[in-house]
């Protein structure tokens, strides 16, 4: 599997649309005023609920501190908009993408997550700023 499958041009397109979809979901959370950031790494994406610098972890766990009950709501939220819309996610709001994702399914991510920010908007920005 890892010469015949996982090659790499097949490795390297799914790092690129891992790159792509993060790229865009945080170009929507900036175009919204969102406090969302989207990390990761090649076909890994975390989204968080957070406004300002994400460099690392502590930058993370900073702006946290102190909301650490609504940010957990947040993502129970998420996470159920998310079922709803037919995208399964996992609850710490991370997920990956497989040799087998395509565009068209990273599209649909996107889309859903932005009905999330203009249904749920309103409620980011009072328990987040």
């Amino acid at each position: 599997a890892l010469t015949r499958l996982l090659t790499p041009e097949a490795t390297a397109r799914m790092n690129a649309l891992g790159d792509s979809l993060r790229a865009r979901l945080n170009a929507l959370a900036e175009h919204l005023s969102m406090p969302m950031v989207t990390t990761g790494f090649g076909s890994i994406f975390g989204i968080h609920f957070h406004r300002g610098r994400a460099a690392n972890i502590g930058d993370l766990d900073a702006f946290e501190a102190g909301r650490e009950g609504q940010i957990a709501a947040l993502k129970k939220l998420f996470h159920l908009d998310m079922f709803e819309a037919g995208i399964y996610i996992s609850r710490r709001i991370m997920g990956n993408l497989s040799l087998e994702t395509s565009s068209a399914e990273t599209d649909r991510l996107v889309g859903a997550v932005e009905e999330f920010l203009h249904n749920r908007g309103p409620l980011l920005r009072s328990a987040l700023g």
